[in-house]
């Protein structure tokens, strides 16, 4: 059986717009639709920013689909993002779990401590 390397991320690799896409980017290779052209286009512009990415991905992202590779990878680059007041922090909260059901395949892999956080922001 072969096994797929699992990326695992540092928190100072996705604290600008392209790394976090990067990152994205690697846990959902084989997501049809993200990320669309004109994102790629506004992040090589430097117009984009973590809430774009997040917005645009929260659309895209495929929760019932993922595998629970995927799933578990999401969860551990989301927890390594939250907790630090900061942009990248917001947007994740701001653009991915706000108005977001707090239930499914990705809440279930988030650690105790990322599901308070979610909870408490």
């Amino acid at each position: 059986m072969k096994h797929r390397h699992k990326p695992s991320f540092k928190r100072e690799e996705i604290t600008d717009a392209s790394g976090l896409l990067s990152a994205l980017r690697q846990i959902f290779s084989d997501t049809s639709g993200f990320p669309a052209a004109d994102l790629i286009d506004e992040i090589a512009a430097g117009d984009a920013n973590h809430h774009t990415i997040l917005g645009a991905f929260r659309s895209a992202f495929p929760e019932e689909q993922a595998s629970t590779e995927q799933i578990e990878t999401l969860a551990k680059l989301i927890e390594l993002s939250l907790g630090e007041p900061d942009e990248l922090e917001n947007a994740w909260m701001t653009c991915f779990f706000e108005r977001r059901q707090r239930s499914g395949p990705l809440w279930s892999r988030l650690s105790p401590a990322a599901k308070r956080y979610v909870k408490a922001h």
